[in-house]
């Protein structure tokens, strides 16, 4: 496996760094806009208001096209990475960080959301047999122990009943993130624009059906949460998307790990001057311990260390 390509200019981290920026402020405005609506149908809301918009933006020219050919065999693998990545990350994925986020504050549920920067190499090694240099290995710990601090500081607050349960669906829609990350290495070669597209359209309409299946969508909510979630939706999840891709493209994927790692932390920000939220001493520690563990995860690496290639390179 080879590297993708470096980083040699300022302007080339800005797709990585818009897209934590979007994925960042996602968690805990959705949080506010979602309250008391079902968990499929605001996921399947997200989802197909971001596909509506880019099916627009594709319909009127707007690309963002692989920079060179596709063969058949990416093609192909591309169809089937569409369709897994698209069930584990804007479907069952969004279902469960809808589900923790009712149950955490906005600055706990993004703490927390750095969790996926150590599922993602974690899978990368079991599954796609790519290796962990001792100082990712070492950062990998430092993002676990930060987790399960925080976890723990949450059973340990007001209102543990519902807080002690959130940290799990979080940690469970990481390790689908994680894994729909990973699958992103089949579609990168794709327009970035139809990918986001695809993939909201998928999802949406697999999730509003979960919804009809459970019972959840009659009635739906008012306009303004539309409004608003749609806002979401584009943003923090279409964004996010295509400027994941674009990212990879110009500075392959270990750079690209390193800018979107910054995304939680932007929440963090988010939870504190726009939501007023405070947290603790303990919460400052595990922010500390995951931000060097996410430091150590993606920083570049040397020859013969771990690697996130470019796919089909």
């Amino acid at each position: 496996m080879t590297d993708g390509p470096r980083l040699r200019r300022p302007a080339d981290a800005l797709p990585g760094l818009l897209a934590a920026l979007a994925f960042g402020v996602g968690a805990p405005a959705a949080q506010r806009v979602f309250a008391g609506v079902g968990r499929w149908t605001a996921g399947a809301w997200i989802a197909l208001a971001s596909g509506t918009v880019f099916l627009v933006a594709t319909r009127l020219g707007l690309r963002a096209p692989p920079p060179g050919p596709v063969t058949d065999t990416q093609r192909r693998r591309g169809r089937v990475a569409l369709l897994v990545s698209t069930g584990v990350g804007p479907v069952l994925g969004a279902w469960c960080a809808l589900e923790g986020l009712a149950r955490l504050s906005a600055h706990e549920a993004s703490l927390l959301l750095n969790l996926e920067t150590l599922f993602t190499p974690l899978i990368a090694v079991a599954v796609f047999g790519e290796r962990l240099s001792p100082s990712r290995w070492v950062g990998a710990a430092l993002v676990l122990a930060g987790g399960v601090a925080c976890a723990a500081a949450s059973g340990d607050a007001p209102g543990a009943g519902a807080a002690s349960g959130g940290a799990p669906w979080i940690a469970a829609s990481c390790l689908c993130w994680a894994t729909d990350s990973n699958l992103l290495r089949y579609l990168v070669h794709r327009d970035a624009f139809t990918v986001a597209r695809d993939k909201g359209l998928l999802g949406g309409a697999a999730a509003f059906v979960a919804a009809a299946a459970t019972g959840e969508v009659p009635p739906l909510p008012g306009a303004a949460t539309l409004a608003a979630g749609a806002a979401v939706g584009v943003v923090g999840f279409g964004a996010a998307l295509v400027g994941y891709l674009v990212s990879v493209r110009r500075v392959g994927t270990a750079t690209t790990g390193a800018l979107f790692g910054t995304g939680p932390f932007v929440g963090v920000l988010v939870a504190w001057l726009a939501l007023g939220e405070r947290p603790g001493l303990v919460f400052g520690a595990a922010a500390v311990a995951m931000a060097a563990g996410v430091g150590l995860l993606v920083r570049p690496h040397h020859p013969g260390a771990a690697s996130h290639p470019v796919p089909g390179a």
